[in-house]
């Protein structure tokens, strides 16, 4: 998950978001990997917007439709989802 190192305003997320959604995949292995770095830069673009719970839940809907067929069943991805996502608007 790459961040652009230059100096022009970014979306971003707070810094431990990375090492979260890291940990919340590395259980779905390689095959998730584009969704995930998907699923972050979406989440980096939410970051200040009038509504960050439905972006978020936008975020979400997207990643569980990409990794539908790639994960026999996402309840518990989708839960610890909605998890982080709780944290991130905490700290907004």
């Amino acid at each position: 998950m790459s961040r652009s190192s230059a100096t022009e305003e970014t979306p971003s997320t707070p810094g431990w978001v990375d090492g979260s959604i890291r940990e919340i995949f590395a259980p779905y292995g390689q095959s998730v990997e584009a969704a995930r770095d998907m699923y972050a830069e979406c989440l980096a673009g939410v970051r200040g917007a009038v509504d960050m719970d439905l972006g978020h839940d936008r975020c979400r809907q997207t990643l569980l439709g990409a990794v539908a067929k790639m994960i026999e069943d996402p309840t518990e991805l989708d839960h610890a989802l909605q998890a982080l996502e709780a944290k991130i608007s905490e700290e907004a």
